[in-house]
């Protein structure tokens, strides 16, 4: 058996939050690194407020998903 503790980042080792663009109804909430785990309640959250009223004012500006394009 084999396991692999995958961690995903970004390059920012921030996490990634947002609305995916140019695909309307689509998320993003990723990259949580080691942190993941501990941020997931306020996560989701912000996430629903998000999705459920379009308000993205709880995303840190350096989570946000134009943040941590290239």
């Amino acid at each position: 058996e084999r396991w692999a503790g995958v961690r995903p980042r970004g390059r920012k080792m921030t996490p990634i939050l947002g609305a995916y663009p140019g695909r309307d109804g689509h998320f993003i909430a990723n990259g949580g690194f080691k942190i993941g785990f501990g941020i997931a309640p306020k996560v989701g959250e912000v996430m629903a407020d998000l999705v459920l009223d379009g308000d993205a004012r709880g995303i840190p500006e350096g989570f946000s998903l134009e943040a941590n394009l290239p």
